[in-house]
């Protein structure tokens, strides 16, 4: 048992204690399903196709049922591209269709959801970008939604590029198979993951780069292959100490046209990670260092549109390409995703303990607050609610809690892990010639608690019959932590860890 001093530690999954910090807990939005989107691969090459990608996230804690997407597409620049709607999509009246998503479970992410693609049907001069036109993009689901200001109708320009590479990456959540119905992964077990990027351009790209940065309590066990195409087997990728970032580097390697490159790896899931919950803050994106001049003339498909619009397609000669400027990503908006880790059930056992303390009217009495989490999982957002009797003032905490209401209730949040022990010394003033019973510590985390019993302890303090105690001796300022640091105590209770995110589920969900 002891005191924590103020640490900054890298999320592993492993037992380590955090800093508690006042911050509103992940968990306690209300309840619905907050369904965010963001639009990527807004611009396309120029004689070239690529898919638009509506990226969706279930930030809430219900299941978002029914997801819509709307589409209206009346603004698109025909003359410059073309807007072609999958099978599942209702026909465009007016330029307006609707594609049915089906449903997102809370924290899960869609990433690779297209409700059209963009073909580029004429052909711009050397060196020139345009414009073609516009669409715009809202989402709907039948779930209740508290924040609905983040997937309201959003405009979004589309643009033409010279030629170039455009890259753009595919992810899938962690699930404990890649196919099938997706099922949670048990904490401990492993679970397969893969990053994929494909060239949508008409430049080749040269030494692909790429990056897979874990969420929370994720690691990476192995890479069980890479490769750029389908001939490439090599091992691309190194890993952080943590095992928690990949950084990956095909050099020598080119990637025309409609090529994949990328990475499958095997990633465990901590035996402490809390559940059952999504991971948030997974990311995966990648880029190119170099461009290769030559390359093969635009696709059949593009040239037969634009004839068929009375438009043709010239192609550029090596010099004419070598002196464009192709060297960035056409398209970088499409180069990133983000990914959730969806983990089963894991318990925490919480629990709080407290001393007493006895003194004359007017004295500054301490009490000893210990908490500790008996259970499998390690609790995010844990919060320490302390209450001070009637007749008692609580003047001062440990250094990284605040006082919810002045004198009477103080507040402490953080992560508390599997396993952890820890205590701190909160300060109470003596105001009354009697106190009441009512003073109480109370401990509680966003997970199932197998044994809420011990998540209340009671504050007990009684009265000396010594005589009162004024002046100087009881001038301690309520907040300040100038008890703390006279008495030499270290900050109290879970050392925070990079803050972890998560999307529990509410109980009904």
């Amino acid at each position: 048992m002891g005191l924590l001093r103020n640490r900054s530690l890298v999320v592993t999954g492993a037992v380590a204690a955090a800093v508690l910090l006042a911050a509103p807990p992940a968990f306690a939005e209300p309840a619905g399903a907050d369904v965010e989107f963001r639009v990527v691969g807004n611009t396309v090459v120029e004689a070239v196709g690529k898919p638009v990608f509506v990226q969706l996230a279930n930030k809430g804690p219900d299941t978002a049922d029914n997801i819509v997407v709307k589409v209206d597409i009346s603004k698109v620049d025909t003359d410059k591209v073309e807007a072609r709607t999958p099978a599942g999509c209702s026909d465009p009246d007016g330029g307006i269709f609707l594609c049915s998503v089906g449903s997102l479970t809370p924290g899960e992410t869609n990433t690779g959801f297209s409700p059209f693609d963009i073909i580029s049907v004429r052909k711009l001069n050397s060196g020139e970008s345009g414009a073609a036109g516009s669409f715009s993009v809202e989402v709907t689901s039948d779930t209740p939604d508290p924040n609905p200001g983040n997937n309201k109708k959003v405009d979004v320009p589309l643009t033409v590029k010279p030629w170039a590479y455009d890259l753009n990456v595919a992810v899938q959540d962690i699930w404990a198979a890649q196919s099938g119905e997706p099922n949670p992964v048990k904490p401990g077990d492993e679970a397969p993951f893969v990053a994929q990027f494909s060239n949508t351009g008409d430049a080749t790209a040269l030494d692909p780069v790429w990056q897979v940065s874990l969420p929370p309590y994720v690691t990476f066990v192995r890479e069980d292959a890479s490769w750029a195409g389908e001939s490439k087997t090599t091992e691309f990728c190194t890993f952080n100490a943590p095992r928690t970032v990949a950084s990956c580097k095909a050099a020598g390697v080119a990637i025309p046209r409609n090529f994949v490159f990328g990475s499958a790896f095997t990633v465990r899931v901590a035996k402490d990670a809390p559940g059952p919950a999504a991971l948030t803050g997974g990311i995966a994106d990648g880029g190119a260092l170099g461009i290769l001049k030559d390359a093969p003339p635009p696709p059949e498909e593009a040239v037969s549109l634009a004839a068929s619009k009375g438009l043709k397609l010239s192609t550029m000669t090596a010099q004419q390409r070598s002196a464009v400027d192709g060297g960035d990503d056409a398209d970088p908006s499409d180069n990133g995703a983000f990914f959730s880790a969806h983990v089963a059930a894991n318990g925490a056992d919480l629990a709080v303990t407290a001393t007493s303390a006895s003194g004359a009217v007017g004295a500054v009495v301490k009490i000893t607050v210990t908490v500790e989490n008996h259970g499998d999982a390690s609790s995010p957002d844990t919060t320490l609610t302390v209450t001070a009797p009637t007749g008692t003032e609580l003047v001062d905490m440990p250094t990284n809690c605040v006082f919810v209401t002045a004198g009477k209730v103080g507040k402490c949040e953080g992560l508390l892990s599997a396993g952890e022990k820890s205590a701190g010394q909160f300060s109470f003033k003596i105001a009354s010639t009697s106190v009441a019973k009512d003073g109480k510590a109370h401990i509680e985390g966003p997970l199932f608690d197998r044994n809420p019993a011990n998540n209340d302890a009671a504050i007990v303090i009684t009265i000396d019959n010594g005589l009162p105690i004024t002046g100087a001796k009881v001038s301690v300022i309520a907040g300040t932590g100038v008890a703390v640091l006279l008495a030499g105590a270290l900050l109290f209770f879970l050392a925070r860890r990079r803050r972890v995110e998560l999307v529990t589920p509410s109980r009904d969900a």
